[in-house]
């Protein structure tokens, strides 16, 4: 049902989710994410707008700048300020409670899900590795977030099988599409499970990135050609290959699963080439997230990141005569 290497690596892919490296490439994309949702709440009043919206986003944005490496070196990295109680994303229509469902689309130990569960939302999270769902379930546990978390045991790509269609107002889809059989399914399995005016977070792996991190990290200069026109690079920390992508390619596959995208970011583009001082604080860390965040938005440096990003809105329905 999965690849073995995803349910021997599941250990090491959660001490890698503890590094700076992983921590960012969580905590860029997740802040971009929150903007994303932010901005359609304001403009198409799809979530809530009160502190139980923008308020809770941008608190928890405000708390992940200050915190310290020691005491996030637990359950994925996850910020201390979205391990918090409050800040639930839920509103009222008539007196009756109407509670966000977000999708975490092959979300391994469940560091994205945990989050919007911190936030107040339901998560589901849907991976085909046990491995990486007994950790993710480990550490909903641990933060008591059990409740608002299940845990689906399925191939990404047979996702829309689970659930109902139009069943969540978010989605995720962080570093997935490098590895399934069939990218393009994956993207419209996901975009049917989405309500009209959903956001949705797509992260793969960049060709540019690759290629910059080839070159100027490992000084391997046969690695760094090979990452321009290969469609496959082998992956360092579970073995064995992953797909290259670029945000063309990324907006492609988005687009032809009905969704409209927004926005077009890097994630991390240029962490990976600098010294440990400059990340080993609360501080220094908040700084360098902050100026990954800019970077990622502008298109000349989104390039040449690691990971490319896109986000977008899952169409509305048209309205018939």
């Amino acid at each position: 049902m999965t690849d073995a290497r995803f349910e021997s690596g599941a250990p090491a892919y959660a001490a890698y989710l503890q590094t700076v490296e992983g921590r960012l490439r969580l905590d860029i994309a997740w802040e971009n994410f929150l903007s994303a949702i932010d901005e359609a709440s304001a403009a198409q009043s799809t979530f809530s707008k009160p502190e139980t919206n923008a308020g809770a986003s941008e608190r928890a944005r405000t708390e992940v700048a200050g915190r310290d490496n020691a005491r996030d070196a637990r359950h994925d990295g996850a910020p201390d300020a979205i391990r918090a109680k409050g800040g639930a994303r839920d509103v009222k229509h008539d007196g009756v409670r109407d509670v966000k469902r977000a999708l975490d689309l092959g979300g391994g130990t469940g560091a994205l899900a945990l989050r919007f569960a911190a936030l107040g939302w339901h998560s589901s999270i849907v991976d085909p590795s046990a491995s990486m769902l007994a950790l993710a379930a480990d550490a909903a546990r641990a933060e008591t977030f059990a409740a608002r978390v299940t845990f689906h045991r399925s191939a990404a790509e047979t996702a829309h099988q689970l659930f109902a269609p139009r069943t969540f107002d978010a989605a995720t889809c962080h570093n997935v599409l490098e590895y399934v059989s069939d990218p393009r399914a994956c993207v419209r399995s996901l975009a049917a499970l989405l309500k009209p005016g959903a956001v949705v977070s797509l992260v793969a792996r960049n060709r540019a990135g690759e290629a910059m991190r080839a070159a100027l990290k490992s000084h391997d200069l046969d690695e760094a050609e090979h990452a321009l026109t290969a469609g496959h690079v082998n992956e360092s920390l579970y073995g064995g290959p992953a797909r290259l992508y670029d945000a063309g390619t990324l907006q492609e596959l988005a687009t032809d699963a009905g969704l409209h995208v927004l926005a077009a970011r890097g994630v991390r583009v240029v962490a990976d080439y600098l010294p440990a001082s400059l990340s080993d604080t609360a501080d220094a860390y908040a700084r360098l997230l902050s100026f990954e965040r800019t970077l990622g938005a502008r298109p000349e440096f989104a390039a040449v990141a690691r990971y490319t990003q896109i986000i977008a809105r899952k169409e509305q329905v048209a309205a018939t005569a």
